[in-house]
């Protein structure tokens, strides 16, 4: 079994490359909201990774990962979308529970998610919250809700990053893929409509930039 250490660096690992494709870096404070530890924790594991030639930290501005990083971490995602699969497909358990439960049983050996997903979702594309379970980096150009422009229309067709702290709060708000918005407002956080049941929220700027969209037309 792998040893408790190294799945702790491993939810670092993934948690700096999600926040990567998020904001470009992962600043400390967001890796502490994520993992739900003091900064001053953080910044002892990161040294762990730079030992480890898994991590670089970037003065005044937060961690990134090297090559052989991001390579573990795209491992260890992918075996986790296979699971989400697997768990919302074949045992029932919703988008939200599905991803925690993924995160708890993503550091199983890669032979054993692989496993399944060809005995059981070899057909399946994307992973409950419409990311690609065979295409990772996922380069496909993308508009984010962050990018949106106020007063228009969108749908939400992917939730990019599945940071825990953001799947929570689009759970907390009951928004979903397919939802379509319409954006009213940008500021400290982003103010949108749904035209599912007509109710106002509002979002963080973490989360309005972990929504990719689409825009529609009126």
């Amino acid at each position: 079994m792998i040893a408790e250490k190294e799945i702790t660096l491993e939810d670092y690992i993934i948690t700096i490359y999600r926040l990567e494709k998020l904001e470009g870096i992962a600043k400390t404070t967001l890796i502490a909201r994520e993992l739900l530890v003091k900064p001053a924790t953080v910044s002892k594991v990161i040294e762990h990774l730079e030992l480890r030639g898994l991590a670089k930290r970037i003065k005044y501005k937060g961690v990134m990962l090297t090559r052989k990083g991001k390579k573990l971490a795209k491992e260890i995602i992918r075996k986790h979308r296979v699971l989400e699969v697997f768990l919302h497909e074949h045992l029932g358990f919703d988008w939200i529970e599905s991803h925690y439960l993924a995160h708890h049983l993503e550091h199983i050996p890669s032979i054993v998610a692989e496993r399944i997903f060809q005995r059981f979702i070899r057909e399946r594309k994307f992973c409950p919250h419409g990311n690609p379970l065979n295409d990772i980096e996922n380069k496909s150009k993308t508009t984010s809700l962050f990018d949106g422009i106020p007063g228009k229309m969108y749908k939400i067709i992917r939730i990019k990053s599945e940071l825990r702290f953001i799947l929570r709060e689009i759970a907390n708000v009951k928004l979903r893929l397919g939802e379509i918005v319409q954006l009213l407002k940008k500021g400290e956080t982003v103010k949108l409509k749904k035209l599912s049941d007509g109710g106002v929220i509002e979002i963080s700027l973490e989360t309005a930039k972990a929504l990719c969209v689409e825009e529609v037309n009126a």
